[in-house]
């Protein structure tokens, strides 16, 4: 997936997340503090609000992942410019409960998580369920 933000590429590969440098390929960094089951990106840094004349509308300016582990947590994190890398942002996470999502949608506050038998809405901040 590529990270527009700071130009960077994060590869999901044997239960790690590995985030390269753009053009370049050279390694960066590797998230493996706990088993990683998939990852997205917060979509809303990159939303342009049309009714500020096509001004970025953003909650952050830096590139935020989620990742959704094998042990049912949501955990978060965002591009550090100043250390050049990706620093949690949620250390003890969400649990999610249920089953393991097969996607997962991140915009803003809300997370939309499907499994082959339903779908959860739920809020970033509080872990509350939506729907």
């Amino acid at each position: 997936m590529f990270l527009k933000r700071s130009m960077m590429i994060a590869l999901l590969s044997s239960n790690v997340i590995n985030i390269v440098q753009f053009p370049d390929l050279s390694s960066v960094q590797e998230i493996k503090s706990k088993k990683v089951h998939m990852f997205c990106v917060n979509n809303a840094v990159y939303k342009v609000d049309q009714a500020s004349g096509g001004k970025r509308q953003q909650m952050s300016l830096m590139d935020q992942i989620c990742i959704v582990t094998t042990d049912k947590t949501l955990v978060f994190f965002e591009f550090s410019h100043s250390s050049a890398s990706f620093k949690s942002i949620n250390d003890s996470g969400i649990s999610i409960g249920g089953s393991l999502p097969t996607q997962i949608f991140w915009d803003g506050d809300t997370i939309y998580l499907a499994t082959k038998k339903a779908y959860v809405i739920m809020n970033k901040q509080s872990g509350e369920l939506k729907q």
